[in-house]
C-alpha cells in the first residue's frame, strides 16, 4: 500500500476513448502532456472524468516552460472549468535518475533538457486550496516526478 496504507494503481488510457477512462481517482499524475493544441480538448474532457466533481482528488502536473502550442490553453482551460490551480518550482530531485541500471551520465544524455529547462509543478483541485499551507506533492512524494514518466518512456521489455 501507499504511505497512508492505501492502494495505488496505474491505468493506461486513450485520451480520445472514454471507454478506457477509469473514474473516481484520488490522484492523477501527469508529466509533459501537451505537445499540440489538438490534445487540449481531449485532456479537458478526460481529467474531469478521472477526478469527478465533489471528490477530494488532485491532478499533479509537471511541465517544462517551453511555450508549446496548447500548453497555456490546457492550464487555463482547467481553471475555466472551475478547477483551482497552484504552482511551484519542481524540486531538483524531480530530475534525478530513476532508471535501473542506467548510469547518471547516460541518464543525462538521454534527457539533456532536464538540466536546461525550468520545470513547474502545477496542482489542480476541485476545491479551493487550504488557507494554511498543506504539504505539496513535491514535499509528500519521495519519488522524482518527471523521472517517473521518463522511466516509463524509455523502459523496454526484457528480451532473452
Amino acid at each position: 500500500g501507499g504511505a497512508a496504507g492505501g492502494r495505488m494503481t496505474a491505468a493506461v488510457v486513450d485520451w480520445g476513448d472514454a471507454a478506457t477512462w477509469p473514474s473516481g481517482a484520488d490522484i492523477v499524475l501527469g508529466s509533459d502532456l501537451v505537445y499540440a493544441r489538438e490534445a487540449v480538448p481531449q485532456l479537458l474532457a478526460l481529467l474531469p472524468a478521472l477526478l469527478p466533481e465533489g471528490g477530494g482528488g488532485a491532478f499533479y502536473y509537471v511541465a517544462p516552460e517551453t511555450d508549446r502550442l496548447g500548453e497555456v490553453e490546457f492550464l487555463d482551460g482547467l481553471v475555466g472549468l472551475g478547477w483551482y490551480r497552484t504552482e511551484e518550482a519542481a524540486p531538483p530531485r524531480f530530475m534525478d535518475n530513476v532508471l535501473d541500471g542506467v548510469a547518471d551520465e547516460d541518464f543525462r544524455n538521454l534527457f539533456p533538457e532536464l538540466a536546461t529547462r525550468t520545470y513547474t509543478l502545477y496542482t489542480f483541485t476541485r476545491h479551493p486550496p487550504p488557507t494554511q499551507s498543506a504539504p505539496s506533492l513535491a514535499a509528500a512524494v519521495p519519488l522524482p516526478g518527471f523521472a517517473i514518466a521518463a522511466a516509463a518512456a524509455v523502459r523496454q521489455p526484457d528480451h532473452d
